[in-house]
Parts: structure tokens; sequence; C-alpha cells
């Protein structure tokens, strides 16, 4: 047989999926938080080599695009885990006054 009622409604099971969600969201971040300074730092020297190759100012290129990766102290502000709910439901559970008759 299954659970309780309350176990079964589709609402405990998405608050039970969405928290595993969330936790599986969190757990990933901390993952690329911990690998982006290295990342972070891997890319600039890329640039900085590839720069060289592409404009006469290649500090300046480098600079801008340093600036459009912020450092990793900064990065919190970037992530978010957030669900929205939206009700629908069918055209019969509209109030419809042209039915009040029925």
């Amino acid at each position: 047989m299954g659970g309780s009622a309350l176990t079964e409604s589709p609402y405990y099971v998405f608050n039970i999926k969405s928290r595993e969600l969330g936790r599986e969201f969190w757990q990933a971040k901390e993952a690329f938080i911990e690998r982006y300074a290295a990342l972070r730092e891997s890319a600039v020297k890329e640039w900085e080599a590839v720069a060289k190759k592409l404009v006469s100012d290649p500090e300046r290129l480098v600079a801008s695009i340093e600036a459009a990766f912020p450092p990793v102290g900064r990065m919190d502000k970037y992530f978010g885990f957030n669900i929205q709910l939206f009700l629908t439901g069918t055209m019969r559970m509209i109030w419809c006054p042209w039915r009040l008759g029925r």
C-alpha cells in the first residue's frame, strides 16, 4: 500500500524534491567556488598570451576581461536558488458568471 495522504500529496513530494534540488545546487556552487580562483587565474594567463597577438594594448584588454569575472570573495552575490510556484487549472475551475444558473 502507500503512505499517508499527507506524504502522497503533490505538495509534500514537491517540497521534498525542491529541498533536495536546493542541497544539490549549493553543493555544486561550493565545488565551483573551490575551483573558481584557479580557473580565473588560468584564464587570465591565457588571455594575456592571446591579447599580445590581438591588440596594441594587451594590458587594457586583459584588465577589461579580468574585471568581467569577479574575484572569489564577491562570487556569493551571483548565486541564488529560488522556486516560483504557479497555480494552474482547467477551465471548469475558473469562475464563469454565465454559468451561475447551473
